[in-house]
């Protein structure tokens, strides 16, 4: 008796058990229904989201609805798979290969290169690696609010930024509210008690002006208000997406969130198809009640049991005779027609393809694509969105080296010379003329991209030399040898251009090639003495 009432005992265990694991995984079921349903209510913002903003009753996203946007974006690029794909393909076309920035004359772009090299500017934006996580930022927060802290006696810049969730309002001119003025931001510093180790929550608030806001007299107020105007950190900002009469970015992501959700959803419901048509594999069909009885005994087993009680009926093995009653017939399960393909949701995932300005199959990263196809040519829209967002990259860091010669000319200790004059709001930077030469300093800042798509360096030199002699022997005089020379070192992949070409062309020495022929030649021999000086240890 004792035996036997172990053994119930041990069934209505192994019962209750079951029972509570299936509560668990309802329970966690019900957990991840709720989540989903409280995600999709955070991305649909209804008019309740939108505040009017200017006199002609123009709409944009309120303060809290683009929070909400915004912290979805995030949430999906690091958990969904298409979106994070989408985000880092583009990342990868723009930057992928570095880019260029240089100036024409070598006093300025001494200036450029240093400022490039800070390691504080490496940081926060100059470095391969920042500005790939810059880019990444664009797409899914929509906007970037760059700050420039400026050396007052070198001029000096050095750049960070604000995150946008503390960007609460933006001020604009009265007249044009195309034209910001301020930028309101709220946030919450945090600094370290030395004396108790504790960390100590300050609330502040301040006003930043725009770079490019040139207030009259030259000076920012010291508050607008109460409130304190940061009037030597200016803000850049960078924004994306939206309408034009928006004052905020919204994400690129933005338009594929819920196609991104869809096929989540539906590749969800694929496996959990395929999961229940793989439990049962077999169908037997039985004449009669004794013969159901008989034939469950005969194929009970406990090889799925999760309740630790151990294997006490195993299946039968590979080889074993099932033998059955006359009146049964036993068959596989069928499953035509019942199956659901994991291609039949594409449609879903186009148009998440489809947002992003991508193509499915490099979204998807299909190996049924050709790699050297996909390569080496690219549908022509795709093309040109990375194109363009190479484009509003070129402007923004053209424009901060502009305030960087700025700030070099204005400063007492500056390393450029020069006046600064603004006209109609445009800031106009005249340098003094080169000593040597009597001609005017170039301010031109160079930013160069390598082209998107592989491309053939033997055809990209014979266009420069082409173009550089006019398909003559002699030079055309068309394409200065330094210029020259920095577009043969692009093609053919170099990356420390700057450097290779101060060692060809050191600043006291004279361009003496005459032919373009001479000019190839000239570089072939300075890279050849560069690789071998580099490949020599050290004395």
């Amino acid at each position: 008796m004792g035996i036997l009432a172990d053994l119930r005992e041990g069934r209505e265990l192994k019962r209750e058990t079951k029972r509570l694991t299936t509560m668990v995984e309802q329970r966690e079921e019900s957990l991840e229904l709720v989540r989903e349903r409280l995600a999709e209510l955070e991305l649909a913002v209804d008019d309740e989201g939108w505040s009017r903003l200017g006199r002609d009753g123009q709409r944009d996203f309120s303060n809290e609805g683009r929070r909400k946007i915004v912290a979805l974006s995030r949430l999906m690029y690091l958990k969904n798979p298409l979106i994070h794909r989408g985000v880092s393909v583009q990342t990868h076309y723009v930057f992928g290969q570095g880019v260029q920035i240089a100036a024409r004359a070598e006093s300025v772009n001494d200036v450029v290169q240093r400022w490039l090299d800070d390691p504080a500017n490496r940081a926060e934006l100059t470095s391969h690696q920042s500005m790939t996580g810059k880019e990444t930022d664009l797409q899914v927060d929509g906007e970037i609010f760059f700050t420039f802290f400026t050396n007052p006696s070198t001029g000096a810049v050095r750049v960070r930024s604000i995150t946008p969730d503390e960007i609460t309002a933006i001020v604009t001119n009265p007249d044009d509210d195309k034209e910001p003025w301020y930028y309101r931001r709220e946030w919450q510093a945090i600094a370290l008690d030395t004396e108790t180790g504790g960390e100590t929550v300050e609330d502040r608030v301040a006003y930043y002006p725009d770079w490019r806001h040139r207030p009259e007299g030259g000076k920012h107020p010291a508050a607008l208000g109460p409130i304190l105007v940061e009037g030597d950190i200016p803000v850049y900002h960078v924004k994306v997406g939206g309408l034009g009469g928006m004052k905020r970015g919204l994400p690129d992501v933005y338009a594929a969130l819920d196609w991104a959700r869809a096929y989540k959803g539906f590749l969800e419901d694929w496996a959990s198809l395929s999961k229940s048509l793989s439990r049962y594999a077999w169908k037997y069909t039985a004449g009669s009640r004794q013969s159901v009885a008989a034939i469950k005994q005969r194929m009970a087993t406990t090889v799925g049991d999760q309740s630790g009680m151990g294997e006490t009926n195993p299946a039968p093995t590979t080889g074993s005779v099932f033998v059955q009653p006359a009146e049964g017939d036993m068959a596989p399960m069928p499953k035509t027609g019942a199956q659901i393909s994991a291609d039949d949701g594409r449609q879903l995932r186009t148009m998440v393809a489809s947002a992003l300005d991508i193509p499915d199959n490099i979204l998807a990263n299909d190996p049924q694509q050709g790699a050297l196809a996909t390569a080496k040519t690219l549908d022509r829209p795709t093309e040109l969105a990375m194109e363009d967002r190479q484009q509003l990259w070129a402007s923004v860091l053209r424009d901060m080296t502009q305030f960087l010669i700025e700030q070099s000319v204005t400063a007492p200790n500056g390393p450029l010379q020069g006046t600064i004059e603004v006209v109609d709001g445009r800031v106009q930077i005249t340098l003094t003329p080169d000593p040597e030469t009597g001609e005017e300093t170039d301010t031109t800042i160079d930013v160069t991209f390598p082209p998107i798509l592989e491309t053939d360096s033997g055809a990209a030199v014979g266009a420069i030399v082409s173009a550089a002699t006019l398909d003559g022997k002699t030079t055309a005089g068309t394409i200065p040898s330094k210029d020259i020379s920095r577009m043969l070192l692009e093609a053919l992949g170099e990356e420390d251009i700057d450097t290779i070409l101060d060692e060809l062309f050191p600043p006291t020495a004279a361009a003496t090639a005459t032919t373009a022929g001479e000019a190839i030649a000239e570089l072939r021999v300075s890279l050849r003495e560069l690789l071998a000086a580099r490949q020599e240890p050290p004395a």
